[in-house]
């Protein structure tokens, strides 16, 4: 008798010497009673379901997945598979197979998310596929209902009894999902030239990069060129992790305006659009370059000035803008200048508070373009303008830090000296630099006044003898620079103590040219003044003070713990002062000169 059909079905058997030989049915679980014995009914085993990803084998389509196998052609282990971009959107076909003693009635998907890997968070059900039959195949469309990031998953059978797989601890395939194509590299350059300019030689360029990054699977391959807008001239695929490339280029066409367009994908199949990465015309520039190009910031407008050098060729500049942000993004045109003799333009029509960045052209008599050049730095309008930190030596009162924006007015800023100083405003003059800045001008703003952030004002109060001597030396802090050759043009000397903060000016006889102070200049070890005596002069004496207190007292340097040397040669005399011990932080330095006639 069988399982299936229990009752006793006698076989046919033949008898020899009182042995039995009988033929056993196809079956193969079986037995043997001996007749007149009585034996239970056999128990009947219903085996739990299973369901199992099927990528490959036999039935198994894993819609191109090219998952690590071993020898025997089995997948190695679990990882993830990147979907989303050319390996398929979502939402995307995962294989299964299933099977039971009976029926398979459905198969459940479960998964977990991770918006960064290894952060996971609980497991899901995501969907309950119907299924018939002891052995099924089909496949779940997951629409990766949490957005990018990685996904692990495992399945589960349920047979025509609900008796259920028991489920592993673990995930059993993963998936990463990522739509986002990737970004094109930063910090492009060329080794010998840079971009929007004129090449004359182009035959070695030799171009490096940041590694490109992505938001999710990596970076992969990128397609490069170089051509016009109309044809390539040379094209190549850089594989993973390259960033580098050298081309060899030639029979260009003279005046012609070339492009390096890099275009890259993600491990996930997203290509990103081409980028323009950099560009250049070959041949000379028909134009100089211009001069010393500012860009000031005003409410809804940047204004750029520069200057011209002498050329034949010049016509007028072209202005360029756009949003910074993005690299390689498109230049907007923006204003002309109307001829070669405008040092100036306005950008209007901007955005308050919207950092912008600022290309400016030399266009030649024909038509030609010059060098593109690229404004350093961002330029935001503002309907305060830029903020300027500035610090004001007030004769008699130490150094005090002001704080203004580019659009308030001279006045404004007066008010403010005023409070910090206590000088009232009808008695303080105040000096940038050498000059006096006009009452006349007090409605104007500081930024078109020519301030800049970091500037350092003079203020004296009216009435005091030594106002024009102490207002043209000027302030100036040694704090970053070599040393000061005045007027404050730099150059090279050696490192200046740093407990050597300020040199607050001259004071002395109202008839010394302070012109005729030639160099200050600070070593870790001394200061040294050289200086013109007048021509009708018997001698300057030069005495330099310090003061340890923020301005408070004063005292010769010699007091303090320095030593003074006297040189002189025909009508120059340099004295230097030597620090022969102490320690000295944010130390004061003032000058006092008087000559004897």
């Amino acid at each position: 008798m069988t399982v299936e059909s229990p009752t006793p079905v006698s076989l046919s058997s033949i008898n020899t010497n009182g042995k039995v030989s009988f033929t056993l049915p196809s079956f193969s679980n079986w037995g043997i009673l001996k007749i007149g014995s009585s034996v239970s009914r056999p128990l009947e085993i219903d085996e739990t379901p299973e369901a199992n990803f099927q990528f490959r084998g036999t039935g198994g389509y894993g819609g191109h997945r090219p998952d690590k196998v071993n020898e025997d052609e089995e997948i190695k282990e679990n990882y993830l598979y990147w979907k989303g971009g050319n390996h398929g959107k979502a939402p995307f076909d995962i294989p299964f197979i299933a099977s039971d003693d009976k029926q398979v009635e459905s198969v459940k998907l479960y998964y977990r998310f991770a918006a960064k890997e290894d952060e996971w968070g609980n497991w899901k059900e995501f969907s309950t596929t119907v299924a018939s039959g002891k052995n099924v195949s089909g496949a779940i469309s997951f629409s990766a209902p949490e957005g990018e990031g990685y996904y692990q998953m495992r399945i589960q059978a349920i047979d025509n009894e609900e008796q259920t797989e028991v489920v592993i601890g673990r995930d059993e395939t993963g998936y990463g999902f990522d739509e986002t194509p990737p970004s094109p590299p930063l910090n492009l350059r060329e080794a010998k030239h840079q971009t929007g300019h004129w090449i004359e030689d182009p035959s070695s360029l030799v171009f490096t990069w940041n590694e490109a990054s992505d938001n999710l699977s990596g970076a992969g391959m990128a397609n490069v060129s170089i051509g016009t807008d109309y044809m390539n001239v040379v094209s190549d695929s850089l594989s993973r992790g390259t960033n580098s490339w050298a081309v060899d280029l030639s029979s260009l066409e003279e005046g012609e305006r070339y492009k390096f367009v890099y275009r890259n994908e993600d491990l996930a199949g997203n290509w990103a659009d081409s980028n323009t990465v950099f560009t250049f015309r070959y041949g000379s520039s028909p134009v100089l370059n211009r001069e010393n190009i500012r860009v000031s910031e005003g409410s809804e407008q940047l204004s750029v000035s520069w200057t011209n050098p002498s050329d034949t060729n010049f016509s007028h500049v072209l202005l360029s803008f756009r949003e910074s942000g993005d690299d390689y993004g498109n230049w907007i045109s923006g204003p002309t200048s109307s001829d070669s003799t405008t040092t100036s333009l306005d950008i209007s029509g901007l955005e308050n508070d919207i950092p912008y960045e600022v290309l400016l052209t030399a266009i030649s008599k024909n038509g030609k373009f010059g060098n593109e050049i690229k404004v350093a730095g961002t330029h935001t309008p503002s309907s305060t303008g830029p903020l300027y930190i500035l610090k004001a030596i007030v004769s008699g009162g130490g150094v005090i830090d002001i704080s203004a924006y580019g659009n308030d007015s001279l006045l404004t800023l007066r008010e403010k000296i005023h409070s910090k100083s206590g000088i009232p405003i009808n008695n303080a003059t105040i000096y940038l630099g050498s000059s006096e800045l006009d009452t006349l001008k007090d409605a104007q703003s500081l930024q078109s006044l020519g301030f800049e952030d970091g500037y350092q004002l003079t203020v004296l109060e009216n009435g005091n003898p030594d106002a024009q001597s102490f207002a043209q030396w000027q302030y100036t802090e040694f704090g970053d620079s070599k040393s000061k050759r005045l007027p404050a043009d730099d150059y090279n000397g050696d490192t200046i103590p740093n407990f050597v903060h300020y040199a607050l000016g001259i004071s002395g006889d109202e008839t010394y040219d302070s012109e005729n102070l030639l160099e200050i200049s600070y070593s870790s070890k001394s200061i040294t003044i050289v200086y013109h005596k007048n021509s009708n002069a018997n001698e300057a004496i030069v005495t330099v003070e310090a003061s340890v207190d923020d301005g408070k007292t004063w005292d010769t340097l010699s007091n303090i713990g320095m030593y003074e040397s006297v040189e002189t040669v025909g009508e120059t005399q340099t004295v230097s002062w030597r620090f022969s011990e102490g320690s000295y932080v944010d130390m004061l330095v003032q000058l006092s000169v008087f000559e004897n006639y």
